[in-house]
């Protein structure tokens, strides 16, 4: 088998990968393959096609990393992806300063209010969760 046909069909298996796992780092290393195979169906050598293929595969993880780094993460208690409670609504009937006790999947919680305004009845989404603490910010007010 050709040289190039061996980096090629890395490439397809690598992309297959991908596609399964949703890393890209998997895809990084399928582009790396598909380089590799083109300076072999070029004419360079084996040594040639591995630090092709390897310039790729660094530059390519460094330029994943980079841009994977730029993200802006949210603490654990403000992120939905790690606490479902997120962005649900409660409803809170009367408040005691800026406290309030909520029914929420059918238990009691505590309420704080995160906001500078004095807290009315109505609608409210939960923006973090402190323990058993649901805390709900200030443009959340949907209605009374």
């Amino acid at each position: 088998m050709q040289p190039f046909a061996v980096w090629f069909s890395a490439a397809l298996v690598l992309g297959i990968a991908e596609l399964l796992t949703g890393t890209f780092v998997l895809l990084v290393m399928a582009i790396a393959a598909v380089g590799g195979g083109v300076a072999a169906r070029l004419g360079v050598g084996m040594p040639g096609q591995l630090v092709v293929a390897a310039v790729i595969g660094v530059v390519g993880c460094a330029v994943v990393a980079r841009l994977h780094d730029r993200r802006p993460r949210l603490p654990a208690d403000e992120n939905p992806d790690v606490n479902s409670d997120i962005g649900n609504a409660v409803q809170v009937d009367s408040w005691a300063g800026r406290c309030a006790r909520v029914s929420y999947r059918g238990s009691q919680w505590d309420v704080e209010y995160l906001g500078d305004e004095p807290p009315g009845p109505g609608k409210y989404i939960i923006r973090r969760v402190a323990g058993s603490k649901l805390l709900v910010g200030p443009d959340d007010v949907q209605g009374g």
